[in-house]
C-alpha cells in the first residue's frame, strides 16, 4: 500500500468513527452525514485531477 492509500484509509477510518459516534449521541442528522461524505469525497478527489 502507497503512502497515499493509507493516508486516505486512515481519513475514511477517521471519519466513519466519527460519524458512528455522532449517531450514537445522536448529534447528527442523516442530511449532515451527506454533506459530510460529500465534502471528504470532494476534498480527497481534488488531488486527483
Amino acid at each position: 500500500m502507497t503512502e497515499e492509500q493509507e493516508q486516505l484509509t486512515e481519513a475514511l477510518n477517521g471519519a466513519a468513527q466519527g460519524i458512528s459516534a455522532a449517531v450514537d449521541q445522536q448529534t447528527i442528522t442523516a442530511t449532515q452525514i451527506y454533506c459530510l461524505l460529500n465534502t471528504l469525497i470532494k476534498d480527497l478527489a481534488a488531488p486527483l485531477h
